[in-house]
Formats: C-alpha cells, sequence, structure tokens
C-alpha cells in the first residue's frame, strides 16, 4: 500500500475500492436517530414539559395492569418513594428530599411526565430504562396514579 505523508496511513485506510463512493462507513439513513440522544417520539431527555404533553400512556388501567405496575413499583420504586409514594422509603429516609407523589408540584403531573422521569430520570434519580421495559414503566406510571389518588 502507499502511504500517505499528510497521515501516516496507507491508501486504502480511508477508502472502500466496493462502496460506491469510494467510502468505508456510510452516511447514515436519513432521520436515524443517535443513540441515546432521544427519548420515544424524539423527545430530549431534559424536556419534561413536551413529555408531558406528548407521551400518551397507552396501557388502560386494568385491575391486570395496575397488578402487575404494583409488583414493579415494589421491586424497583418502594425502597426509595415508600409504600404508598410518599418519599418516605428506607432510602428515602437517609437521603431526605426523595418526591412524594402527593406533592402539589407532583400530584397533577401527567402520565407522559412521569413516564419520562422513569425512563430518563430527574435530580438524584436515575434512569430505570436499563431496567424496565417501555411497557413495564407504563405500567408502573399506572400505579403511582393510582398512589396519588389515594
Amino acid at each position: 500500500l502507499d502511504s500517505n505523508p499528510e497521515d501516516g496511513h496507507g491508501e486504502f485506510y480511508n477508502s472502500n475500492p466496493y462502496n460506491p463512493y469510494g467510502m468505508t462507513m456510510l452516511e447514515p439513513v436519513p432521520n436515524t436517530i443517535k443513540r441515546g440522544q432521544y427519548l420515544p417520539n424524539h423527545i430530549d431527555s431534559a424536556d419534561y414539559e413536551l413529555a408531558a404533553e406528548v407521551l400518551v400512556n397507552p396501557l388502560d388501567s386494568t385491575k391486570e395492569v395496575l397488578a402487575e405496575g404494583k409488583v414493579l413499583y415494589e421491586r424497583f420504586c418502594t425502597h426509595c418513594h415508600g409504600a404508598k409514594g410518599q418519599g418516605d422509603g428506607l432510602v428515602g429516609e437517609v437521603f431526605l428530599g426523595v418526591t412524594s407523589y402527593k406533592a402539589s408540584n407532583v400530584v397533577d403531573k401527567p402520565a407522559g411526565h412521569l413516564f419520562h422521569v422513569i425512563t430518563n430520570g430527574k435530580g438524584r434519580m436515575g434512569s430505570h430504562a436499563s431496567q424496565l421495559s417501555v411497557e413495564e414503566r407504563w405500567k408502573i406510571v399506572r400505579y403511582v396514579q393510582v398512589l396519588q389518588k389515594q
């Protein structure tokens, strides 16, 4: 291979004779979204207001959905938010400031906001997207909404 004096690489380092454009990598397909750049519906991870407006829970509030949401809530949320969503779980007792679902700034938040927080995290709460599927997150949202009304 001939070396390129400018970059010190061979002639085929940045080219591919088998690609019609002569490039090793192709341009991304139009409308491709970079991993981790956006959440569902192309909402930026910091845009909680847009998520609240746009995201709608696709699951009905059936007994089955609520029962599964409760199980998931107990597994992933109770340790911080407490059994009734008061922010008084074991972790919440040590790290004060865990959100209560009945707090005036949270109680009326739409489902899309709650889903976005579970997906992306907020404040000291980290993202749960790697631990919970989209469907499981929506089930937790349904259950949290029940806790807010109690």
